[in-house]
């Protein structure tokens, strides 16, 4: 997938174009949602390792459909002074970024926009991880996220904080939490990321795996790719003299041992730095208001005040 400053750039403009007077901080905020899954599972790898295994793997990919997408907008939607108009800010760039994903060349990976009808995926392949219409759009990213900064920096950013509104926030994040356990199974029959084969140990031997930017591990004469979930799969024939990060098409000849036919390198952690940075921007594009003192908070006070006809919450 592209890095979150390629994304930025291009999604704000479209909102901008789409939307009238839309409040580009929600743009940005959703131009991330569809990543959250991925954010939380890095986490998981960090903190629990022993609990990332190949069950996470396919409920994460599950979390990451358009489907469960809309369940998180509609979640922070909910406490927004408008949120009927939010949720279509945040929905419009949720489906955006996974477009945008479908586009770039993967292997074995692609996006869900019909699921849970489909969980084929989607991959037009139009451009290379690294290439130029990627780097083009990360400068775009970096200009169009700084002038969002600069632009709202001093415009109201309106949130209702009331009970029945945290309530259903709550509710819908509950839901973003749930529909993926029974969700998980449909990544294992499609074999997205070579899940299902991954998962299936025993009956790995002679089926094909695709990796989509995983670890080229070369570590005392012995090379090894390491999956999403940790494992360490051994190398028939060394393809690289060095660590690095790759994608792969290849064949289990065993249950932990591949033979590699094809291999792409890629440059680095170019792309985390890069997202960092994005997601730097995107923090600082909420934060900024509240800092500058144009946060305007609604409590439970509210309540009264909106039946009395004084304040409409959206």
């Amino acid at each position: 997938m592209p890095n979150t400053l390629a994304h930025i750039g291009a999604q704000v403009l479209i909102t901008r174009g789409v939307i009238r007077r839309a409040d580009l901080r929600w743009a940005l905020l959703g131009a991330i949602v569809p990543d959250v899954p991925w954010i939380l599972g890095r986490a998981t790898q960090t903190l629990t390792p022993a609990l990332h295994d190949h069950q996470l793997w396919a409920y994460l990919i599950a979390q990451s459909s358009l489907l469960v997408s809309l369940i998180l907008c509609a979640a922070l939607a909910s406490v927004a002074a408008h949120p009927g108009k939010v949720f279509g800010i945040l929905s419009l760039n949720a489906l955006l970024h996974l477009v945008l994903d479908a586009l770039q060349a993967k292997w074995g990976n692609g996006v869900h926009l019909f699921a849970p009808i489909s969980w084929q995926d989607w991959n037009a392949g139009w451009f290379d991880l690294e290439s130029w219409p990627t780097f083009a759009l990360t400068a775009l990213g970096l200009a169009v996220g700084l002038w969002v900064i600069v632009r709202c920096a001093h415009s109201h950013l309106d949130l209702v904080l009331t009970r029945r509104r945290m309530l259903i926030m709550a509710l819908l994040l509950g839901l973003y939490l749930a529909v993926p356990i029974p969700l998980r199974h449909g990544p294992l029959v499609s074999d997205t990321n070579s899940v299902g084969t991954l998962s299936d140990r025993q009956n790995r031997p002679g089926r094909d795996v695709q990796f989509d930017r995983v670890r080229y591990l070369a570590e005392d004469g012995v090379h090894y790719l390491r999956t999403y979930v940790g494992e360490k799969l051994r190398i028939e024939g060394h393809m690289l003299d060095q660590s690095s990060t790759v994608s792969a098409r290849a064949t289990f000849v065993t249950d932990s041992t591949l033979v590699v036919h094809d291999l792409r390198r890629h440059t680095g952690r170019l792309r985390e730095l890069l997202s960092y940075l994005g997601l730097s921007l995107v923090a600082a594009a909420w934060v900024t208001p509240a800092v500058s003192g144009w946060t305007t908070l609604v409590g439970a006070r509210s309540e009264r005040l909106t039946a009395d006809g004084k304040l409409t919450g959206g």
